[in-house]
């Protein structure tokens, strides 16, 4: 592969998990295909879309599945037909299998970053392309996450809004840092009133990427609670930090059990300025490592 996808293009592509509400014969088309009708939820709506599926797939199953779609395409002529949106499968020979979160998921969630990495890759250099798997599956990252705190449940719901995480819109957007031929980057989002979600990643020389880990800020049982899934770092497995303070641009979160760090940090100094820091002891030494950004978007 000569012409690898920049990290900078791949974050552009927006991919949501809809369910298809309406299936239809396309007999306009060139090659068999159906006309789709998806929603997506109340911020992208109801988008029409014709997909090459009818070797695997017949209409009436189709009805109530959801499936991964990009929603930032722009819209197509498909004979005589507009399509607005390009549902995502995995294509063998004529067949085309849905690409589908493995749990029922909330229409309009965004498909981010889940990063794996394999044991035998070295952990310090890695390449971008050949040795960083992109499992799409941050949706179902947030929906089987198990929080560090006490297990509460389902229906000790906070009631109102959610007034927390509400005050903590200064975090969203895209951080950036350059240190020579260092590039650190930080993207939050908000998926929803009580959740927002990120992705981080360390890139050397604009082809390796040395550290990266996915985040999500979810405000529920009131608390919020910020969870961290870290390549090579506790096995990838999701650490969560429960918040400590609140207060005039800034917010901690603490997990005592963690090995290191036990404190995260984020500050907000002045404008488009974000200061990070995560801290704790090592050894029986105290250590802090801090992160200065700029807002890039």
């Amino acid at each position: 592969m000569t012409n690898n996808l920049s990290w900078a293009d791949f974050e552009k592509v927006e991919m949501r998990v809809g369910t298809v509400i309406e299936a239809n014969d396309f007999p306009e088309a060139r090659n068999p295909s159906y006309q789709l009708l998806i929603d997506f939820g109340s911020e992208f709506g109801q988008r029409k879309t014709s997909a090459q599926i009818t070797s695997l797939y017949s209409k009436k199953e189709l009805l109530g599945k959801q499936v991964v779609a990009v929603v930032n395409f722009p819209k197509k002529q498909i004979a005589n037909f507009m399509s607005e949106c390009l549902v995502l499968g995995a294509v063998e020979g004529k067949d085309v299998t849905l690409l589908q979160p493995g749990k029922e998921v909330r229409n309009g969630l965004r498909i981010l970053l889940l990063i794996v990495f394999c044991d035998t890759f070295a952990k310090t250099k890695l390449s971008i392309m050949k040795k960083l798997l992109l499992f799409l599956a941050l949706p179902l990252f947030l929906n089987s996450c198990k929080n560090n705190s006490e297990e509460k449940s389902e229906t000790e719901i906070t009631p109102g809004k959610f007034e927390q995480i509400a005050q903590l819109q200064w975090l969203l957007g895209t951080w950036v840092k350059q240190n020579g031929k260092e590039y650190s980057q930080e993207t939050w989002s908000q998926e929803n009133d009580s959740t927002f979600t990120a992705y981080s990643f360390v890139e050397m020389n604009k082809k390796e990427i040395v550290f990266a880990e996915t985040m999500a800020l979810e405000e529920k049982f009131g608390n919020l609670l910020l969870t961290v899934a870290t390549a090579n770092q506790n096995d990838s497995k999701p650490v969560t930090f429960k918040m400590i303070s609140l207060e005039n641009g800034q917010v901690a979160f603490e997990n005592k059990s963690h090995d290191f760090p036990q404190r995260i940090t984020y500050s907000t100094p002045a404008k488009d300025s974000l200061h990070a820091w995560i801290e704790g002891t090592v050894n029986g030494e105290s250590k802090k490592v801090d992160f200065h950004f700029s807002r890039k978007n």
